[in-house]
């Protein structure tokens, strides 16, 4: 067994059951209780993460001797920690992630005091504080990147991404010191302060808020301090959302505890002219229930809690938590401020769309796939991060649970906007692991599995644009995406989707399946990535594995807890769960929101059948039409193959569109060829080509389907790439037709051709749009499907015979 592994204890009834499972997996798994998995403690595999972390950096630890660059044993101390295989040199970002794993491992993973070396925790500050405190002036520049570069030596201009990481590691620090997990010396913490308050600032004096500008995304921050009227980038400002949260994570007791304050006084707001005092009074009760256990924990009395509330304090410059002079209350509006801009522009199409980095374009599949590199899956995650880490699905609960009366037309829209972010933020994710995935059975995750630093925006100040063009050209790699996606997925499944999920697992063989393969050692240890060691990427590989846990401790271990053979208990137990599950639903707001989804529905329903009555007799008279019956046949033999239950009905109606235009280039082609051997036999001039047919019946805005949406569109192209060829072929007879009325011409049965002329075959086929198409398309069956059913259609042959003895008829 290779070094570190972890030892499993596992009962020899239980290995049958992960038999199904990959080695990784295995590494971890103790048994299963129906489809639950049991996993090793986490302190085990903090151990392990941590002893191979340390070990790794102290063997890429090189000293120069006698002009040679070698490998020593060095000391705890004087481990340097490299960024990547590929930049093998140490600097604020290599430092300052190589904090955040060590202290996620000791706070996160549970090591005792014994597992880790207060050294490592020590030496790893000082060289962080040492590159920011350096020459007098507190510098954020872009080590390992740029080792000769004077652009952020002044402290004019400090570079965001390495700013927002000393901010989180300093925010560790300040966790650690809380939990009594290490003791920083009152020097140490005087600095940290002094670095967080700068930071903080700096970052509220960046903010972006450009109302000059035309573009649709106008707020947040770029890659240091630029004039207001430039432009945002979309990963700055996802970098600075991540250090809200570990602002919250740090001093959550004292922020959720001062929220209770702020929701007393939205409810009398809100509700003061609208409800009784029994009713607010009730809503309030609600609210502190809600946040009972921080109010209880930051009232305990402990040297925890008095730590954290002085350090709070201390560096929010004594201000409240809402004060309007609040740095923490300044910054948490920015980023929502931010994270709004952004979802107002996304909210619509985010769940089956990619976008460029400055969300005025979207990026199509095929587009991705013809491209070398492309960063539109970077950006769907960049989106979906921010809005979580701002909040914006918690501010719609809390509409919700605490600032709206029940049955008003202000709950239904709160219940409503509610379920969009949520619903919004998991499609999103879904698009994006979906199509990754497609590209990685066909050997083309390369294309985006990268987010390389760009630094193409203009910038209106000349310094800053040559800082820029110079920060190009070190081509500052960030991070990969699979970590990325993990832990996105990890974070949604602890934050937005708050029940147990089958896929977890794929997510957690993920994280294992990614881990680096060591060059000295037999198998993979426990850093990563797997194609080369990565500093950030090992960061959110091990941040994504401690919210598995927490995901797992949260939703399945529970569960396996109180799973029992006794089926007497086994009924006990279920019937007080959903006993309990009842008084949160009511005590969350929950059963109102669902009582509302139900009220909505029904609404729905009325208006379906309302809906299908006025068809019926419209479809009664279209079914005696042969040749919109057989139209109407087609299309709705390909819309029941449950096309719209895999994609979207936009991505559905461009694809019709696309294959439309190869069916009628095809149809050109072979009218084009008859027309040329009919000419040549008959020894006609003046008929170089077969006319081509236009089809305006979907750009009409007089039209039944004027404004069509992409969907109606595609359906159209296709009808009328159907009857193209005898269109033409009808097109083709007329311009051959000599003007004395006489065809000398016979393009296979011309009166049988003309049965039909051009408007009357388009309107037909308007008519089967309107009739059929659209209410598929809309959710509203047509009384053809209604009679018809959606499961079943005649063979072909059966449809012929029908349509001949109907023609008979």
């Amino acid at each position: 067994m290779k070094k570190n592994a972890i030892k499993l204890n596992v009962r020899a009834d239980e290995r049958a059951l992960i038999q199904d499972l990959s080695e990784d997996l295995k590494e971890i798994t103790e048994g299963k209780v129906g489809w639950i998995y049991r996993y090793c403690g986490k302190e085990k595999v903090g151990k392990a993460i941590y002893n191979d972390f340390i070990d790794y950096n102290k063997r890429q630890t090189y000293y120069k001797d006698k002009g040679k660059w070698e490998s020593r044993d060095v000391d705890d101390k004087d481990v340097m920690y490299i960024f990547s295989n590929d930049l093998k040199y140490g600097g604020i970002l290599s430092h300052t992630q190589a904090f955040q794993v060590i202290a996620s491992l000791i706070e996160d993973f549970k090591l005792t005091d014994a597992d880790y070396s207060t050294e490592i925790v020590e030496s790893l500050l000082t060289k962080i504080i040492d590159y920011v405190t350096k020459d007098d002036t507190l510098c954020f520049d872009t080590s390992p990147y740029l080792h000769n570069s004077t652009a952020f030596k002044s402290g004019e201009y400090a570079y965001i991404d390495s700013l927002t990481w000393v901010l989180s590691s300093m925010l560790s620090l300040f966790r650690l010191h809380i939990s009594g997990k290490y003791e920083a010396s009152k020097e140490t913490l005087e600095t940290a302060t002094k670095i967080y308050k700068y930071a903080v600032q700096y970052l509220i004096d960046s903010y972006i808020d450009n109302q000059t500008s035309s573009k649709k995304f106008k707020k947040g921050w770029n890659f240091t301090k630029v004039n207001k009227d430039d432009s945002p980038s979309l990963y700055f400002t996802f970098a600075v959302s991540e250090v809200m949260i570990d602002i919250l994570d740090t001093f959550k007791n004292v922020i959720r505890t001062a929220d209770i304050t702020l929701i007393h006084e939205e409810i009398d707001k809100r509700l003061k002219d609208k409800d009784t005092p029994e009713a607010i009074a009730s809503k309030k009760a609600q609210a502190e229930l809600y946040y009972k256990d921080f109010k209880e924990a930051l009232n305990n009395g402990s040297e925890q809690t008095q730590r954290e509330i002085e350090l709070f304090s201390t560096i929010n410059n004594g201000y409240d938590v809402y004060d309007e002079d609040s740095p923490y209350y300044i910054l948490e509006g920015l980023v929502k401020d931010s994270a709004n801009n952004i979802w107002s522009i996304v909210k619509n199409d985010i769940s089956d769309t990619f976008y460029s980095a400055d969300l005025e374009s979207t990026i199509s599949e095929k587009a991705i796939e013809q491209s070398f590199s492309n960063d539109a899956l970077f950006n769907s995650i960049f989106i979906i991060n921010t809005i979580i880490d701002a909040g914006l699905d918690e501010d719609a609960d809390d509409m919700v649970n605490y600032f709206t009366i029940n049955g008003s037309d202000e709950y239904y829209e709160a219940v409503s906007n509610y379920d969009t972010i949520r619903e919004a933020l998991r499609m999103a994710y879904d698009n994006v692991w979906q199509f990754y995935t497609k590209l990685k059975k066909s050997n083309k995750e390369y294309k985006v599995s990268e987010y390389t630093l760009s630094f193409d925006e203009t910038f209106k100040e000349t310094k800053i644009a040559s800082i820029a063009t110079e920060l190009r050209k070190a081509r500052i790699r960030v991070f990969s995406l699979m970590p990325l996606l993990v832990k996105t997925k990890t974070t949604i499944g602890e934050f937005v989707i708050s029940y147990p999920q089958y896929d977890m697992q794929i997510y957690l063989e993920a994280i294992l399946q990614n881990r680096y393969v060591s060059t000295t050692q037999k198998g993979t240890i426990w850093v990563w990535e797997k194609d080369g060691y990565s500093t950030s990427s090992n960061y959110y590989f091990i941040s994504a594995l401690s919210d598995f846990y927490s995901y797992y401790e949260k939703y399945e271990s529970n569960v396996i807890a109180n799973a029992t053979d006794n089926e007497e208990e086994t009924k006990r137990i279920q019937k007080e769960a959903k006993e309990a599950y009842l008084i949160e639903l009511k005590t969350t707001g929950e059963i109102f929101k669902l009582k509302a989804q139900l009220k909505s529905k029904e609404a729905k329903i009325a208006e379906l059948e309302e809906k299908y009555s006025l068809l019926e007799s419209d479809t009664a008279d279209f079914r005696r039409d042969p040749l919109t019956y057989g139209i109407s046949k087609h299309i709705e033999k390909v819309m029941q193959e449950k096309i719209l239950e895999v994609l979207s009905a936009d991505v559905v109606g461009q694809l019709l569109s696309n294959l439309s235009t190869q069916l009628q280039d095809d149809a050109v082609a072979r009218v084009q060829r008859k027309a040329e051997a009919v000419e040549a036999s008959k020894g006609l001039e003046g008929l170089s080509q077969a006319p081509t047919v236009d089809n305006p019946w979907y750009d009409n805005e007089d039209s039944v389907v004027g404004k069509a949406s992409v969907l109606e569109k595609g359906i159209g192209d296709i009808g009328k790439s159907l009857f193209s060829e005898h269109l033409l072929e009808m097109a083709y007879v007329d311009k051959a037709t000599p003007k004395n009325g006489k065809r000398p011409l016979k393009v296979s049965d011309p009166q049988n051709e003309l049965k039909y002329s051009f408007e009357t075959l388009t309107d037909d086929i308007k008519k089967a749009i309107r009739l059929y198409v659209q209410p598929i398309a809309k959710a509203q069956p047509s009384g053809f499907v209604k009679s018809h059913g959606l499961n079943g259609y005649q063979p072909l042959d059966e449809l012929e015979a029908e349509l001949k003895n109907t023609e008979k008829k």
